[in-house]
């Protein structure tokens, strides 16, 4: 995370701070079982096909409370997580040693301006972290940096939703929450209420052509842009979540495995939550 394009780093801290009960961790070795911990598998299983399936030495940027690192180490890769908030750290640490992971390595610095040595990872990685910034280049040009080359990234931008998407998508899945919501987001921003319930943090609504013309600019190989990841807050806190989406996603992920296929998390853009950016490092 970046001090002056993510937001401010110490509103993070306060966020990391007060996390409690399952929201502190969603890494599973089991089942997911609700769509967050769905989610962030997916993004996992996603990454790890296109590593092709073996360890290596991983960076997350903006890495929090340290998700896709602690799946990341429990394959054996050499993990280091990259914040500037010391209470995701702390989280982090605590669920590392709660699985019986190796302690990740921890860098405090701005995802734009790392101070790590040029073409020091096999592979970059974030969550989540690319929307804070109005201008994302200086970390895709920081990630080109740090790789090495033939390195991948992965980022999943999760940008704000247009109103338009997100009323597609709770008509198709959940049409009851439809008139409470609307009428709950109206009256607060009539009231000029936070509808989030935290502090307000920048979240640009760049898509999948902005990051294509980035990564042109940028001259990398393999470059992917495509919506991505079905499974949103539409489907939270309701029967879909338990009775159909994570046993949808439980089925194509059996029925790819089967066919000798990795699992992939590409949507249409209509019901996409993310965007995802992925390259490699020219040079190999």
């Amino acid at each position: 995370m970046s001090k002056e394009g993510a937001g401010e780093y110490r509103a993070w801290n306060g966020i990391w701070g007060r996390l409690s009960g399952a929201d502190r961790q969603l890494f599973t070795r089991g089942t997911p079982a609700t769509c967050r911990q769905l989610s962030l598998r997916c993004y996992f299983e996603d990454l790890w096909a296109m590593l092709g399936e073996r360890p290596a030495k991983c960076i997350e940027l903006g890495s929090g409370r340290g998700t896709l690192s602690m799946y990341l180490a429990a394959r054996g890769c050499d993990v280091t997580m990259l914040d500037l908030a010391s209470e995701a750290f702390a989280v982090a640490a605590e669920n590392f040693a709660k699985e019986g992971l190796p302690a990740p390595n921890l860098v405090a610095a701005d995802a734009a301006a790392t101070g790590l040595p040029d073409g020091a990872f096999d592979c970059v990685c974030s969550i989540g972290l690319l929307e804070h910034f109005d201008d994302p280049r200086p970390v895709l040009a920081e990630t080109v940096r740090v790789l090495r080359p033939g390195g991948l990234a992965f980022h999943v931008v999760v940008p704000k939703i247009p109103e338009r998407r997100m009323l597609v998508t709770n008509a198709l899945f959940t049409p009851w929450k439809l008139p409470p919501r609307r009428l709950k987001d109206a009256a607060n921003r009539l009231l000029g209420r936070n509808t989030r319930g935290g502090p307000e943090m920048k979240r640009t609504t760049l898509d999948t052509d902005d990051y294509r013309r980035m990564l042109a600019e940028l001259r990398v190989g393999d470059a992917t842009c495509i919506p991505y990841n079905p499974y949103h807050a539409a489907h939270e806190n309701g029967p879909l979540e338990r009775l159909l989406v994570t046993p949808v996603y439980r089925a194509h992920r059996a029925l790819r495995h089967r066919v000798g296929a990795a699992p992939w998390t590409r949507t249409l853009e209509a019901l996409a939550a993310a965007v995802l950016v992925a390259f490699r490092k020219p040079g190999a």
